[in-house]
């Protein structure tokens, strides 16, 4: 076994000694402290100290070139939140009142090593991390992701400048999900501060607190200083509780305010969710002011006013958009392949359809049922829903045989499911007749297991792990080989799709160092350094243990997707300075897409792809199935920023990817193709031969060989969804419909569905096994709400995570805001 390595000795060592680049390879696993328990306990106390701003400020921080705009991360430092799955309180006492400074330059010193195009290759089933292998028994990879990234730049390090949680650590002891008791140690409190000139970052933040923290009493006092675009706040509390609530929501377009404010509350924070109560006023001066009293419980329900939502979807006229027929026949193809799962397979992760039977290659948590729960309470399944509730209560999240945990799946998946159901029978708009124990565990299970999660974020800079031990919290490194050096890898998409998820969990659980832990992470994916060929465009690859980028393969590609995704979907979810900043650099990304990556196939001037850039930064001309989620991206944010550009982009780029469906003989789409620039030429030479040349002479692109496949692939038919509800234009839910035929011919077996090996042989090829859970949770969902009344999951109310779980949006609409 690998020695465990203090997270604490770590950033001493950095205060003191200046990294060489590459680092040297890491220990395969290594624990936050001596004993792992105590690393979330001291998370924001340590991450606080001057040698991490020394670290960061090592490396730099790379803006790009994006003239002089500038913009800024914060983590609200007037709240101690609390780590929690245990059925009650663990007594903590904090106390403390210190002080640190830091800062980081805004330039990077170093380039990571160009790498040889033919040293890089994807990985068809797993294609969120395309080089790394996973170390000592790593979990298998995890399946698609996406993301990316965009232009605004970020402080160094988004200051989580007083915060400690106040239960420690939520590492299971002997099966219990009880966090170990212990005390926190002193909460420091801190001055930022970091500036450039030019098109560098320009933040100053400053705060004091001098917090004491009980499962009884709480005090705070606190000032925050920041840039001139937000107000200094100042603010007074006290109150009687087991946990704090976070107070971090910002002041939009405001240049000064000053808000005293004061509150009591009192409850019992318990991951059952039993409720709360509290009652709070404030004043204001300056541009703004405000009054405001609410009663909440665990739920998030309030009676808040929000901003008003913006209008996403078209204004279908009244029993316009939809048809009830078609939406009937996908609500059957799901119970067809329930009714298959729950005869040989229910409780395990994945059906293998072929021979009616069953594999576990995600811990045996049974991810069918979490993973498609969501999408049985949107079709109004109730029978189902009540066995998948009942089912998901008995899951023990603490233990796996199959250890450790790949923390990607396990968030969006998992977790994203649990939070999803949760939200949908919440929010008042479908059935909600079950036994409210077993629709309270759904928040409690997600408290427990994220709680778990949350270890992959115990690296040097808080970028994400790829995997976890579960039993210990022993965090599992990836690598990646570059010109034969090894480097501590994270993949961009894995460590940059936790934001939407753990934002919802933050709110839904009032602790708000879920939001904390994944704003940190994501600081550095959006300061790139060094900085990638495009603004934006960041590569597939980050060191955990530097912050730095390692590859320039950006995109929108597997490995960097659901990174980029989620920067405007978080804006969505709710606006704030740090969501904002996300919104920045997402724009930067699409920008720098629509000039440099989008292409025309050789004769077919009217068709567009988006092309993957190699690991040097180099145009490829290919693209794969997993980029296809840009186009109902770039829609959703055009109706968002009010761009008539990025909507006319969505459309391009959605009716590019419904090409790959709409050419082959089975109307399934391939994992990737590829095409001949303006010149008639391919970047890769060994796709210059006379079939493939023919074949995109036809149809606009060729397919390589050996990804002729469909896997139950969601992302053409998640765009072509956005485009019927932002559209209202009909033909996007026509080839939704045709696409639903097509998996009804080609994929259908006698017992349920199943993978179809060439999408452009006669009958599909030979069809495969397994039957993914995305199948349930992506691919039914998103036919089925091609074609049900447009009010069901409206896109002005809802945001979807990257496995289309669902979730109420933080803006104003009435009785079913979550606040």
């Amino acid at each position: 076994m690998a020695k465990y390595v203090s997270l604490v000795s770590l950033l001493a060592v950095s205060a003191i000694a200046t990294p060489t680049f590459p680092l040297p390879a890491v220990d395969e696993q290594q624990t936050p402290d001596d004993t792992p328990s105590n690393w979330l306990a001291s998370f924001f106390h340590v991450w606080d100290r001057p040698a991490f701003g020394g670290w960061r400020g090592h490396w730099g921080v790379q803006s790009g070139s994006w003239g002089s705009s500038s913009s800024s991360i914060i983590v609200s430092s007037t709240s101690v939140p609390t780590l929690s799955a245990s059925v009650s309180p663990v007594s903590t006492a904090v106390t403390g009142n210190a002080s640190a400074s830091a800062s980081a330059p805004a330039t990077a010193s170093s380039a990571p090593v160009s790498v040889a195009t033919s040293s890089v290759s994807r990985s068809t089933s797993a294609p969120s991390s395309s080089a790394i292998a996973p170390v000592s028994g790593s979990a298998s990879a995890p399946a698609s992701a996406r993301s990316s990234s965009s232009p605004s730049s970020f402080a160094s390090n988004p200051a989580s400048t007083s915060l400690a949680p106040a239960s420690g650590s939520a590492a299971p002891v002997s099966g219990s999900s009880a966090p170990a008791s212990g005390s926190i140690g002193t909460v420091s409190s801190s001055t930022r501060s970091g500036s450039s000139s030019g098109s560098s970052l320009t933040v100053s933040v400053s705060s004091s607190s001098n917090l004491t923290l009980s499962t009884s009493t709480s005090t705070a006092t606190s000032t925050r200083t920041l840039s001139s675009t937000i107000p200094t706040t100042t603010g007074t509390g006290s109150g009687s509780s087991s946990s704090i609530a976070s107070s971090s929501a910002p002041f939009a377009n405001s240049t000064t305010t000053t808000r005293t404010s004061s509150s009591t509350s009192s409850g019992t924070a318990v991951s059952s969710g039993t409720s709360g109560s509290s009652t709070s006023s404030s004043t204001s001066t300056g541009s703004s002011s405000s009054s405001s009293s609410s009663t909440s419980t665990s739920s998030g329900t309030s009676a808040a006013t929000l901003a008003a939502c913006t209008p996403i979807q078209y204004s279908f006229a009244s029993g316009a958009g939809s048809n009830a027929t078609r939406a009937a026949a996908i609500v059957e193809m799901y119970q067809y392949a329930w009714n298959a799962y729950s005869t040989y397979a229910f409780g395990h992760d994945q059906l293998l359809p072929i021979n009616n039977s069953y594999q576990d290659p995600f811990y045996q948590w049974g991810l069918t049922i979490v993973d498609g729960i969501d999408t049985a309470i949107v079709m109004n399944l109730t029978d189902i829903v009540a066995q998948q509730l009942a089912f998901i209560a008995t899951i023990n999240f603490n233990y796996t045989s199959n250890e450790p945990v790949e923390i990607f799946d396990t968030s969006i998946r998992y977790l994203g499911g649990l939070l999803s159901a949760y939200d949908l029978l919440k929010s008042g708009q479908f059935y909600n007749g079950y036994n409210q124990t077993l629709v309270n565990a759904l928040l409690s299970q997600a408290i427990n297991l994220a709680n778990h999660i949350a270890y992959g974020f115990n690296t040097p800079t808080g970028l994400s792990a790829s995997s976890v031990n579960f039993s210990s919290g022993a965090i599992v490194y990836s690598y990646d080989v570059v010109n034969g050096t090894n480097f501590t890898a994270t993949n961009t998409a894995a460590t940059g799709s936790f934001l939407l998820d753990w934002y919802r969990l933050a709110d839904l659980s009032g602790n708000s160092t879920y939001r904390s832990l994944v704003d940190r992470a994501t600081s550095y994916l959006v300061n790139p350094s060094p900085a990638p060929i495009y603004p934006g465009l960041v590569g597939t690859n980050f060191d955990p243990t530097t912050g730095h980028m390692i590859t320039y393969d950006g995109g929108w590609h597997s490995g960097v997707d659901s990174f980029l995704e989620y920067l405007i979907k978080t804006y969505q979810y709710q606006v704030t300075t740090n969501t904002t900043a996300y919104k920045n650099f997402w724009v930067s990304a699409v920008d720098s897409t629509a000039d440099h990556l989008i292409m025309n196939p050789y004769g077919w001037p009217n068709l567009y792809f988006i092309s993957e850039l190699d690991a040097n930064g180099t145009i490829t001309d290919m693209m794969d199935d997993f980029s296809c989620f840009a186009g109902g991206n770039f829609l959703l944010g055009s109706k968002l920023l009010g761009d008539t550009s990025y909507y006319n982009l969505g459309i391009d780029v959605t009716d590019g990817c419904h090409q790959t469906y709409n050419q082959t003989l089975t109307g399934l789409g391939p994992l990737s193709w590829g095409w001949y620039n303006s010149s008639n030429i391919q970047p890769n030479s060994s796709y210059m031969d006379t079939y493939d040349q023919q074949y995109a002479a036809a149809h606009g692109f060729f397919i390589p060989t050996g990804d002729e496949n469909w896997e139950a692939r969601p992302e053409a038919i998640e765009s072509i969804f956005y485009a019927h509800r932002i559209t209202g234009d009909s033909r996007w839910a026509e080839y939704n419909w045709q696409i639903a035929q097509a998996i009804n011919t080609t994929a259908r077996t006698s017992v349920a569905f199943a993978t179809v090996s060439n999408v452009t042989a006669p009958n599909g090829g030979n069809l495969t096994n397994p039957l993914d859970s995305f199948f349930f949770a992506e691919v039914l969902k998103y036919l089925y709400l091609s074609f049900t009344e447009p009010s069901v999951v409206d896109l002005s109310q809802w945001v979807f995570n990257t496995e289309a779980h669902p979730f109420l949006v933080q803006c104003g609409i009435g009785n079913i805001d979550n606040a």
